[in-house]
């Protein structure tokens, strides 16, 4: 028997959970994917306008979700702009990923593309990648780093 009666889930994203043994937050069981939200790759992906993104990030906080998934290079920046702009980060688990090469202002403007420590998991792109992510979402911590690995093997075989 509980000395404190917890109340009854609004929804099924209320039942948050810790995503790994060494974490030290909780997270919705849901994550929703904020990479498309966004409009300068809507001839390659699909379009989703501002309006829809915010309309999303308000119906998924009003369900007490609070897990919403990025990267670096999102829409060329503009989903972590408007995850920021929805003001709900303070308030949200926002993971970013980075061992893309990072696109650049300069090539934003039509410039060249970095190529020599832009991409991949070295030191610089981790350091940079978040120093854009902080920068973006305006904030002054990132609640995890992601990096997925191009290959998925024991380590013993490379």
């Amino acid at each position: 028997m509980s000395f404190i009666k917890c109340a009854t889930p609004a929804s099924l994203l209320d039942h948050h959970r810790i995503p790994s043994l060494t974490a030290a937050i909780c997270v919705s069981p849901l994550c929703l994917g904020g990479m498309n939200s966004g409009e300068a790759w809507k001839t390659t992906l699909s379009e989703c306008t501002k309006e829809t993104a915010f309309a999303m990030l308000d119906h998924f906080y009003a369900q007490d979700g609070n897990f919403i998934d990025t990267t670096v290079n999102g829409e060329i920046g503009e989903s972590e702009e408007w995850i920021k702009e929805g003001g709900v980060p303070d308030k949200m688990v926002v993971p970013t990923k980075f061992t893309a090469i990072q696109i650049t202002e300069r090539e934003k403007e039509g410039g060249n593309r970095c190529k020599s420590h832009c991409g991949g998991n070295s030191t610089k792109n981790i350091f940079t990648s978040i120093e854009r992510s902080l920068k973006t979402l305006r904030t002054n911590y990132v609640a995890t780093g992601n990096s997925r690995p191009r290959y998925r093997r024991r380590i013993h075989s490379i």
